[in-house]
Order: C-alpha cells, then sequence, then structure tokens
C-alpha cells in the first residue's frame, strides 16, 4: 500500500494501480479505530473502479458486527453528506477521486456531521487497527434521491421562471438530478451530458481545466437561456456562466449567494481580498484555502455561506457542507429576487484573475525567494493567513504552498486585463529567477 496516496483530506491515486481493492480492505481497517460502533454510509461516484472499490470496503466494514452499514449507491459528494447527517450516522466513506482525472479513484472518509476526516488520520488509523475481525454487521441499500429532493424542495422558493443550462459532465450528479429538477416547475432545465460514464468523454471532470465551459457556453446562447451551471464529476463544486456566454468569477456568486451582504460570508484568502477591495460591506470572514480549513471557519462563525474560487461553496443550511445543486438552487433564488440578473452581473465591479502552479522542490524556501522582493514595499499590504498574500492599489498577488504536493500554487487578480498580464510576467520573471 503506497502511503503517498493519504492526502491531508483525503486519499487519492490512479486505478488500479495504486487505489484497488486491497487499499479499501485497510480504510474499513480505519474506520474501526475511527469509528467503534453505528451507521456508516457509503456512496460511490461513476469512476471506473467505483464499483469494485466499493463491494471491498463494504465487505471490510460489515466484518465489524458493531456497523450497520447503509449503502446509498451511485450519488454526488454532498447526497452522500446529507445522507450521514440525516441518517444520523458514525461516520462515512465516498468512493471518489473528485475532480481528478478518469484514470484515479480514491476514498473520502468523514465522521459525525460528515465532518472530514484526512487521509493521513486514515493511515494513522490503519497503523492502529489490528486484524480485521470476522463478524457480520448489518447491510442495507437505500436510494436517498427522493429524500435529498424533498429536503431542497424545502429549503428553497424560486418565484420567478427561469431556465438553466446543467452540463454533468458525465459525472454523478446527472443519475439522480431529474428527481430534483421534478420538485421545481418554475425552472426549465436543459441537461448536457446527464448519462453517467466514468471515462468522461465529454469534457474534463474538473471544470476549471481550459476550455471545459466552451459547450455549455455555447449551449447557454444556444437555448438563450438565462444561466449555465457545470458541476464537477463529484457534485462538490458549481461553475456559472451568464446568459451571455461569459463565465461568472467565483467572488460574484459569493456576493450573490451572501444577496449582496445580507448574509455572513466566509471566504477563502482570493475571494476575500477581492470583495474587500470591491467595497463589500457586509459580514466577512477569511480562510485559509481547502475543505477543512473551510468547514472549520463556517462552525465557529456560524457563517451563512462560505465561497472558495475553486467552486465549492458551504452552506449552514447544508450543514455546513459544499454542494453545487444546493450552490445552484441558491443563485436562483437570489436572482429570482432581482429585477435583472445582467443588471446585476454589470453592477459589480470587474476583477480579472488567473491561478497557477509550480513544481517546487523545496516549496517554503522558494516562497522566501519569490516573495522577499515584494515583502516591505511601500502600498503594499500584507496578509499571511495562508501563505503570503500582497495587496496593492489595482492588483492582488498570492501564494501558498500546496497541502497535499511539492508545489506552489499562485494566484493573481487585478482590475484590468493590462494590469493583470503586466503583474503576471513580474511574477513569473521572479519565479525563473528562484528556480
Amino acid at each position: 500500500m503506497d502511503p503517498s496516496i493519504f492526502k491531508a483530506y483525503d486519499i487519492r491515486g490512479v486505478y488500479p494501480s495504486e487505489v484497488h481493492e486491497e487499499v479499501a480492505a485497510q480504510v474499513a481497517r480505519g474506520c474501526r479505530v475511527l469509528f467503534p460502533s453505528g451507521k456508516i454510509i457509503v456512496g460511490r461516484d461513476v469512476r471506473i473502479g467505483s464499483l469494485e472499490l466499493a463491494a471491498a470496503l463494504v465487505k471490510g466494514l460489515r466484518a465489524n458486527e458493531n456497523y450497520e452499514v447503509i449503502d446509498v449507491g451511485v450519488c454526488s459528494t454532498p447526497l452522500f453528506y446529507f445522507a450521514v447527517n440525516i441518517l444520523g450516522a458514525a461516520g462515512g466513506v465516498m468512493v471518489t477521486a473528485s475532480h481528478n482525472p478518469s484514470e484515479w479513484n480514491g476514498f473520502k472518509v468523514v465522521g459525525p456531521g460528515a465532518a472530514m476526516t484526512g487521509g493521513q488520520a486514515v493511515f494513522k488509523a490503519i497503523a492502529r487497527a489490528g486484524a480485521l475481525p470476522q463478524g457480520q454487521g448489518k447491510y442495507e441499500t437505500r436510494d436517498m434521491s427522493s429524500d435529498y429532493a424533498a429536503f431542497l424542495a424545502k429549503q428553497f422558493d424560486v418565484s420567478k421562471r427561469c431556465s438553466v443550462v446543467c452540463d454533468f459532465g458525465n459525472g454523478a450528479v446527472g443519475s439522480f438530478f431529474t428527481v430534483i429538477a421534478e420538485r421545481f416547475p418554475n425552472i426549465t432545465f436543459h441537461l448536457l451530458h446527464d448519462i453517467p460514464d466514468g471515462k468522461f468523454p465529454s469534457r474534463d471532470p474538473n471544470p476549471l481545466a481550459p476550455g471545459a465551459l466552451e459547450e455549455l457556453k455555447n449551449e447557454v446562447k444556444r437555448t438563450r437561456a438565462d444561466l449555465g451551471v457545470a458541476f464537477d464529476a463529484d457534485g462538490d463544486r458549481a461553475f456559472f456562466v451568464s446568459g451571455f456566454g461569459e463565465e461568472i468569477p467565483a467572488y460574484v456568486i459569493a456576493l450573490l449567494l451572501a444577496d449582496g451582504g445580507k448574509k455572513s460570508l466566509v471566504a477563502e484568502v482570493q475571494i476575500f481580498h477581492i470583495l474587500k477591495r470591491i467595497g463589500y460591506k457586509g459580514v466577512l470572514w477569511k480562510s485559509r484555502v481547502g475543505t477543512y480549513f473551510m468547514k472549520q471557519q463556517m462552525k465557529e462563525t456560524s457563517a451563512e455561506v462560505g465561497a472558495e474560487y475553486s467552486g465549492h461553496y458551504y452552506f449552514r443550511e447544508f450543514f455546513g457542507a459544499d454542494s453545487g445543486v444546493v450552490t445552484l438552487l441558491n443563485v436562483l433564488e437570489v436572482v429570482s429576487q432581482l429585477p435583472s440578473l445582467d443588471e446585476f452581473l454589470a453592477s459589480v465591479p470587474r476583477f480579472y484573475s488567473v491561478e497557477w502552479n509550480v513544481n517546487a522542490g523545496n516549496p517554503m524556501a522558494a516562497l522566501e525567494k519569490i516573495t522577499e522582493k515584494y515583502k516591505g514595499r511601500k502600498n503594499l499590504e500584507e496578509d499571511t493567513t495562508d501563505g503570503i498574500v500582497f495587496t496593492g492599489k489595482e492588483w492582488i498577488f498570492g501564494v501558498r504552498p500546496s497541502n497535499t504536493e511539492p508545489l506552489l500554487r499562485f494566484f493573481a487578480a487585478a482590475s484590468s486585463k493590462e494590469t493583470l498580464d503586466e503583474l503576471v510576467r513580474e511574477i513569473q520573471l521572479k519565479i525563473d529567477n528562484c528556480m
């Protein structure tokens, strides 16, 4: 078993060379330490190998006679979170590699309330677990999609008729979305690539990949829809395009979700600084990037909404968890109360942004070298909440070490495309001189 597949947040690797049925059995062993007894929820996405991995996982979990294993089958990660919460589970395991390429697979392990249990914690639990018992716990299969749809229908009221193009990218959300759509008669849904396929033939499973949103943009314009949304492979992220087929930045979606500042908001550092720069007046807290940190900050502050640049949006009304579908319904509910979405989008100051990664043998040392020329510069503010962020009069630049890989993650944002291009060239020159 390769220890490197046990990441900070979850367990991921190439299937079946790195992640295989024996790893699933070991994860089941680790669960014995993490969750001694109770209900354990098992879900899986549509990836190649997910069925086999889930079967091996269930077999290992059922060996613990103190478990009641509830298999919710093919689902999105948010639906899995819903099941863990609604069924009062002691924990659960979702078989998924999120938005990674099709040859990857893995596991997300959560505790009560769907609180994230990191891959490293699972690895340590496996080391302490001892031999797998030979008992026979309870087991049942349960389709939770109707319960999920009923829950969402009670949460949201989309009062104005609208049309939305949904691009599922052959991922998990397409497998049950029609059950949800039936609950919202005011919304006309145009479905793209809703047939699940673990090879993801329609586009990259990560909607942030270059070109991944092009078909959605064209379909929104062709159907004259009000909005377009793309989900990632396991459905915990959402990306939006306007009725003109233009991408809507994450900070604008955050602004919509917070209803212009009426709701309290947690934002990771990039969105936080952009919102501050455009004069956001609502209650706003800052978080490090990543699901664990966002959920923790949501819990500590009792914030109503959370937002990350990567398309993860979190909701107090959804157990503090992230969900692409919940994001869509929240956006539509707010939009239904606006005179015009287009007018709202036109009223928000525009910030252009870009993200990129750089391989670094020693990320911390490289970070110091790259940023030393910015430190102490006049008219620049510094923020060390997550790596370091510099904010100037017209631009924002941040860099942080990856939580899972030997990478530096960069972002830059500016009030004009020309300023952004100039800033990126300057940063890249410093990278070239330091690496």
